[in-house]
């Protein structure tokens, strides 16, 4: 489980490749069309750092993870990294 400022190894497999698809993938989240949405509506209790509140508020149940990553303003690999953190926090799921 990935702590608050922890980041994902940078050697993972496939994770310094341009593909997103393949970055998703290497970091172990589901296939890059699922759907995220959120689970928890009381999140002030939570250990969020910056990054994944700010990712939180692009989790509209509609946009798929790839476009989240694709389309972000954050680099990939943190954006990645605050999903994980969202999802081991209980703060999302995927359809």
């Amino acid at each position: 489980m990935l702590g608050v400022g922890e980041r994902l190894p940078e050697t993972a497999s496939g994770i310094r490749t341009t593909n997103t698809a393949a970055a998703i993938q290497a970091v172990g989240l589901p296939a890059p069309r699922s759907i995220p949405i959120r689970m928890k509506t009381e999140i002030a209790a939570l250990p969020l750092d910056p990054d994944a509140a700010f990712v939180l508020e692009t989790i509209d149940g509609r946009t798929s993870l790839q476009d989240i990553v694709d389309l972000g303003t954050m680099p990939r690999m943190r954006t990645l990294e605050a999903i994980v953190r969202l999802s081991q926090l209980g703060v999302i799921a995927f359809t």
